[in-house]
C-alpha cells in the first residue's frame, strides 16, 4: 500500500513540476471603447516582444500582427500601431536590424463603428524572446459587440441557426426515403406488434416502442457526432473543394447507385446483427430478475441493442442514404451540419415506430411490402448519380481541369433525368401497379429533363443553380478576376469597384448568381456603372510564386474586410475605400439594386 502511494505522490509531484515549467513572460490585458482596439502587455524582466514591421520586407522575428476573425458593423482605420519605450538593434540570428519592448508595450489598432449594432472579434499574434531562447507565436483574442447584435439583422447574413433548419430538412427527406425501403418498411409492423405481445399492459408496451424509437436517435446520432469530432470545422471547410475528397465522394455515391440499380448489395457482416441480437436477448431475459433496478437497467438495455439492431440489418438500404447526407453536409463547412442532419434522419425513421405504438390499429392501413419499392430504391439511384456530378464538378471548377463544364454537366443531368422518366415509363408499361408512385417518379423525371433543355442554350436554371457550375464569366474591360488588375482598370476608367468574393463550392453563390445577377437592373449597374472582380476564395490553381489563387484571395477578404463567408460583396473606390456596407447572401433585388445605386452615390 506504502508502495502505491508513493508511486501516486511521485506521479504528482511530476505533474507539478511539468505545470511549474509552462512559461508565460508576457501577459496582455484588452480593452475596446469603440474607437481603438487596446492590447496592453507586460513583460517579464529578461523578455522582449517584437514591435509591429514597418518595412516591406517583414521576414525575421515574429512581428506583432492583427488578424481580423469577424467585424460587422466596424471597420478597421489605418494599420497596427506598438506605443512603449522602442529598441531598435541588429541581431546577429536574423541578420537585420529587430525593434521589440521590453518591461511594457500596447498595441492599439484604431476602429470606426458603422452601424449601430456591431460586433468584432479579432487575434493579436506576436513573439517574445530572451537571450536564450524564443517562445512560439502567440495569440490573444480581443471580443467586442453591442448587447442588440444577436437580435438584429447582419447585413442580410443568415445567422448560424437558422443555416442549419435546410440541414436538418434534409436529414430528415433522407429518413423518410430510407423508411420506404425494403430492409426497414417490414420493420414497422413486425417490431411494433413484438413490443405489444411481448407486454400485457399496453402502456408499457407503448413506453417501450417508444423508448425503441428514441434508442434509434440516440445511435444516429452518435454516428453524426462522430463524424463532426473525426473532420472538425477546418477540415469540413477543406472537404468543399479538396480533390482527393471529393472525387472519393462521387466515387462513393456512384458504387451507392449502383447498388441501389440491384447490380449488388452493400451488407454488413451477418454476424455483427447476429451478435447484437443475442446480447439483446439475453439481457432482456435478465431484465426478469429480482432487483427492480437491475431488470429495469437490462430492460431498456435490451431495447437500446434490439434498436442497434435495425440499423446493422437495414444498412444496405439506409447505408447509401446516410452516405449522400454525410458527405452533402460534411462539405458544407458546418461545424454541427452531420449531428443535425443524422438527427432529421433518425426523427424520420423512429416517429413511425413510436406512432403506431400508439395507434396500433392503424397499423392494417399502411401498405404492405412490395415492388413499389423497388421503384423508389432506383429513382434513389438516379438522384445519388446526379449528386456524384456535383462532387466532380467542384472538384473540376476549384483546380481548373475543365473536363466538366456546365454544358456538358447539364447533359449528363438531362440523361440521368430523362433516363429516371423513362424508367418510371417502363414500369407502369410493365405493370399498374403502384401506378401513382411511377406516375410520380416519371412526372420529376421528365419535369427536370424538360426544365434542363434551356440551359444549353445559356438559360440561369434558378430552380436548380445551387449545384450547378456557374455560368461562364465575360471577362472584358470592366469584369476581371484578379483584383489588382480591377484596382488599375477602376484608375483608368473613373469607377467604382463590385468585388464578387464567391467560390466554386459554394451553393449561395450559385443562388445569387441565378436569382439576382441576371436581373436586368442588377445586370445593367454591373456592367455600366462598375468595374467587376469575382475572386474564387476556393481555387486551387497557383499563381507564379507558387501560392494558390484562392487562398490569396480568402486571405484578402480576411484582412481587408473582416469576414471569410461567402458570398460577400463589397463596394470600393480605386483608393479602395469602402462604400457602402457590404452584403452577403440576399435574394432581395431590390435591396441589392439599392446597394449598388448607394454605392455610386458615395463614390
Amino acid at each position: 500500500m506504502k508502495k502505491y502511494l508513493f508511486s501516486i505522490a511521485l506521479l504528482a509531484l511530476q505533474a507539478t513540476l511539468a505545470v511549474a515549467q509552462i512559461m508565460e513572460p508576457v501577459k496582455f490585458t484588452t480593452s475596446c471603447d469603440g474607437k481603438e482596439v487596446v492590447f496592453k502587455a507586460k513583460i517579464d524582466k529578461g523578455w522582449h516582444v517584437y514591435s509591429v514591421c514597418n518595412n516591406e520586407d517583414c521576414s525575421g522575428p515574429i512581428w506583432a500582427t492583427l488578424t481580423v476573425n469577424t467585424a460587422e458593423g466596424i471597420e478597421l482605420v489605418g494599420t497596427l500601431k506598438a506605443e512603449g519605450k522602442e529598441q531598435t538593434v541588429f541581431d546577429d540570428m536574423f541578420g537585420m536590424d529587430v525593434t521589440y519592448f521590453e518591461d511594457s508595450v500596447t498595441f492599439i489598432q484604431e476602429i470606426k463603428q458603422t452601424k449601430e449594432d456591431y460586433k468584432l472579434d479579432c487575434d493579436l499574434e506576436y513573439g517574445t524572446c530572451n537571450d536564450e531562447m524564443c517562445m512560439p507565436p502567440t495569440k490573444v483574442n480581443c471580443k467586442y459587440e453591442s448587447a442588440s447584435f444577436t437580435q438584429g439583422k447582419n447585413n442580410g447574413e443568415t445567422e448560424e441557426s437558422t443555416e442549419l433548419w435546410p440541414i436538418f430538412i434534409a436529414g430528415l427527406i433522407g429518413g423518410l426515403l430510407a423508411l420506404l425501403t425494403p430492409c426497414v418498411w417490414p420493420m414497422i409492423p413486425m417490431t411494433v406488434s413484438f413490443f405489444l405481445k411481448r407486454n400485457k399492459d399496453k402502456k408499457k408496451a407503448i413506453r417501450e416502442a417508444v423508448t425503441y424509437g428514441l434508442s434509434i436517435v440516440v445511435i444516429y446520432l452518435i454516428l453524426g457526432l462522430a463524424v463532426t469530432l473525426i473532420f472538425g470545422a477546418a477540415a469540413m471547410n477543406e472537404l468543399a473543394t479538396n480533390a482527393i475528397a471529393n472525387i472519393f465522394f462521387a466515387v462513393l455515391l456512384i458504387v451507392f447507385a449502383l447498388s441501389f440499380f440491384g447490380l449488388f448489395e452493400i451488407k454488413l457482416p451477418d454476424s455483427w446483427g447476429n451478435k447484437i441480437d443475442n446480447m439483446a436477448t439475453s439481457r432482456s431475459q435478465a431484465a426478469k430478475g429480482k432487483s427492480s433496478l437491475l431488470s429495469t437497467f437490462n430492460s431498456y438495455l435490451s431495447i437500446l441493442l434490439m434498436a442497434l439492431v435495425l440499423v446493422v440489418v437495414s444498412f444496405s438500404c439506409t447505408g447509401p442514404l446516410i452516405g449522400v447526407l454525410l458527405v452533402t453536409v460534411a462539405a458544407s463547412g458546418e461545424i454541427l451540419a452531420p449531428t443535425i442532419g443524422m438527427l432529421g434522419f433518425a426523427l424520420a425513421l423512429a416517429i413511425p415506430f413510436a406512432f403506431f405504438a400508439m395507434f396500433p390499429n392503424w397499423l392494417k392501413a399502411i401498405p404492405k411490402s412490395g415492388s413499389w419499392m423497388n421503384v423508389v430504391k432506383v429513382s434513389l439511384a438516379f438522384i445519388e448519380l446526379a449528386f456524384a456530378l456535383k462532387f466532380l464538378s467542384v472538384t473540376d471548377m476549384a483546380y481548373g481541369w475543365g473536363i466538366l463544364p456546365r454544358t456538358l454537366f447539364i447533359v449528363l443531368w438531362i440523361a440521368i433525368f430523362g433516363a429516371m422518366a423513362i424508367y418510371g415509363i417502363y414500369t407502369i408499361v410493365k405493370s399498374r401497379k403502384a401506378l401513382i408512385l411511377k406516375l410520380i417518379v416519371t412526372l420529376i423525371g421528365a419535369v427536370i429533363t424538360i426544365y434542363l433543355i434551356p440551359g444549353l442554350n445559356g438559360a440561369p436554371l434558378k430552380q436548380v443553380s445551387a449545384f450547378l457550375p456557374p455560368m461562364e464569366q465575360n471577362l472584358n474591360e470592366h469584369h476581371f478576376e484578379d483584383y489588382y488588375v480591377a484596382l488599375d482598370a477602376a484608375k483608368k476608367q473613373g469607377k467604382p469597384i463590385f468585388i464578387d468574393f464567391t467560390g466554386y463550392g459554394c451553393v449561395n453563390c450559385r443562388k445569387m448568381e441565378a436569382a439576382v445577377f441576371t436581373n436586368p437592373e442588377v445586370k445593367r449597374l454591373m456592367e455600366e456603372e462598375y468595374i467587376v472582380v469575382t475572386l474564387y476564395v476556393d481555387d486551387r490553381r497557383k499563381d507564379a510564386d507558387g501560392t494558390p489563387i484562392g487562398e490569396k484571395w480568402s486571405k484578402l477578404q480576411q484582412e481587408k474586410y473582416g469576414a471569410n463567408a461567402q458570398p460577400y460583396y463589397v463596394l470600393i473606390d480605386a483608393n479602395e475605400t469602402v462604400l457602402t456596407d457590404p452584403r452577403s447572401y440576399d435574394e432581395d433585388i431590390d435591396a441589392f439594386i439599392e446597394f449598388l445605386q448607394k454605392g455610386l452615390g458615395a463614390n
